[in-house]
């Protein structure tokens, strides 16, 4: 049995999903800024739909693109939210991954 949204939630996800792919191609392209922008984006969005896991994950793709350009505070604090969320939602998978990729945010 699937979760049901309203239409603006529906329009909503779909924006995120949207976004998601869409930082990978202006990553590659360097854009840098593009990317951590649509992340940020789909980030809220999720959250706006109750999609607490996605949000993290898409929080945590974001912290090591925005502490590459030399904004490790906003970084540290996307990471922590992201990490405050996935465990807050049982995710200790999507943690310990979050851990092993970014190892400079881990808790201590």
């Amino acid at each position: 049995m699937g979760s049901r949204h309203s239409p603006y939630q529906a329009q909503q996800l779909y924006a995120a999903s949207e976004g998601n792919p869409l930082y990978l191609l202006a990553e590659h392209r360097g854009d840098t800024v593009k990317a951590v922008r649509l992340l940020e984006a789909a980030a809220e969005q999720y959250g706006r739909c109750g999609q607490s896991l996605w949000e993290a994950y898409t929080l945590l793709r974001a912290a090591p693109l925005v502490q590459r350009k030399g904004q490790g505070a906003r970084a540290a604090a996307m990471w922590y939210r992201a990490h405050r969320i996935a465990v807050g939602g049982g995710a200790r998978l999507l943690v310990d991954l979050a851990d092993t990729a970014c190892p400079s945010f881990t808790l201590s």
